[in-house]
């Protein structure tokens, strides 16, 4: 047995037997051992350890392990669009998703994985697989009857024409991959499939795919998607493929209607919370519908490539990381400084998973009121941004962000 897991096994015994040991251990006179107290706690301590293993409390790699881990850099600028993100709601409870971490959890360390993909300038792509990107298509075609014998997959690369056109506007010399493709696309009786250099697969169905009477995946209710997943759950097992798919309806903030809106997908539970938050964070598949919900328009499916593992690296609690979130060592699109912890309304575990991203790297990401924005979309209402903590230790960490007013 380890030493730390058995230190960390003790902590969470009963304070009696503690009691009877220090009891045992202040009789120096007697020059004994009290073997049965000794054997009580140490029996104590394994059947608590055998508990937390198979609860999953302890996820982690033994933290003796983690001394040669190659130092992590973050990506300083990461967002994919405009305005910043912030959510719409008049209470923070209104904001839902299937995350399974919680604070109670006692996560020792998380793996980090390297993005193969790098975005270069001029937005030029490499490292990605095309081989990978290519038998991902086909297993997504054949998981929902496609006959992929005569499937015609072709790329995004643009023709000597239209690259001649790019060229002429530009005015300039284009670098060396610009002209790379960054997607792979087939199509089949209506059915459309993309697959990006992210590994991120999109299947678009024309006409859409009509539910069952009863059955809508409308965005606005709650209640209806979690009703529809379990019919979806049933009829697209091929696509899925999970042992264990966990529902996971997200979402529930406003648009400046007063509208207000969730999505459905799909996770596979892991056998402790370590796989539950990668399978929650990596591989999701959700279903997305046109207007009311009538039918299935959309099929979304997120699998990057983690084959590129740095190593498993040693986290903070959530209650570090807001110290470092009082102390500007955060990441945020939010145009607005931290505001203060009495503004903190949630916090939960995440990898950001976007494109841009250097490495996937868990963070805390913690929704906070920005009291600039209040009112200003909806009455009555609040918004809500997100800023993000890197987890791993920053000891781990190259350049640990502080904010300077900028996005990223």
């Amino acid at each position: 047995m380890r030493e730390e897991y058995i230190s960390d096994a003790f902590n969470m015994l009963d304070d009696a037997i503690i009691r009877e040991v220090d009891i045992v251990r202040n009789k120096a006179e007697k020059r004994k051992i009290n073997w049965k107290a000794w054997g009580l706690l140490i029996a104590a301590a394994c059947l608590v350890l055998i508990i937390s293993i198979r609860s999953g409390m302890f996820l982690s790699k033994p933290l003796s392990e983690t001394e040669n881990l190659p130092m992590l850099t973050i990506a300083e600028n990461t967002s994919e669009g405009m305005g910043f993100e912030g959510y719409i709601a008049f209470d923070i409870s209104e904001l839902v998703n299937a995350n399974p971490w919680n604070e109670d959890a006692k996560i020792l360390t998380l793996p980090v994985f390297q993005n193969p993909v790098v975005y270069e300038d001029f937005c030029v792509v490499s490292g990605a697989d095309f081989e990978k990107m290519e038998e991902f298509l086909l297993e997504t075609a054949k998981s929902i009857g496609i006959d992929t014998k005569n499937l015609m997959i072709k790329d995004d690369a643009p023709s000597a024409e239209e690259r001649q056109e790019i060229e002429s506007k530009a005015g300039a010399d284009l670098p060396e991959g610009y002209f790379n493709p960054r997607k792979l696309t087939a199509e089949s009786d209506g059915v459309k499939i993309e697959v990006d250099v992210s590994m991120r697969a999109q299947i678009e169905f024309d006409p859409v795919i009509t539910l069952p009477e009863g059955y809508h995946l409308n965005q606005r209710s709650y209640e209806e998607l979690t009703f529809a997943a379990g019919y979806l759950q049933e009829e697209f097992k091929k696509l899925l493929k999970m042992e264990n798919p966990q529902i996971n309806v997200y979402g529930g903030d406003y648009n400046i209607y007063g509208e207000q809106s969730f999505g459905l997908a799909f996770f596979d539970k892991g056998s402790n919370m370590e796989e539950d938050l990668i399978n929650y964070n990596f591989n999701q598949i959700s279903f997305i519908s046109l207007s009311e919900g009538e039918g299935i328009w959309l099929i979304r499916i997120k699998r990057p490539d983690l084959s590129e593992k740095l190593g498993d690296y040693p986290i903070i609690n959530a209650e570090q990381a807001r110290e470092l979130l009082s102390e500007g060592q955060y990441l945020s699109s939010v145009p607005y400084a931290f505001p203060g912890e009495d503004y903190i309304a949630k916090a939960e575990l995440v990898y950001r998973t976007g494109e841009l991203e250097k490495c996937y790297m868990p963070y805390y990401r913690f929704y906070v009121e920005i009291p600039e924005e209040e009112g200003t979309a909806l009455e009555g209402a609040k918004i809500y941004g997100a800023y993000y903590v890197p987890a791993v230790k920053s000891k781990y960490i190259s350049n640990m962000p502080v904010w300077d007013g900028g996005f990223n």
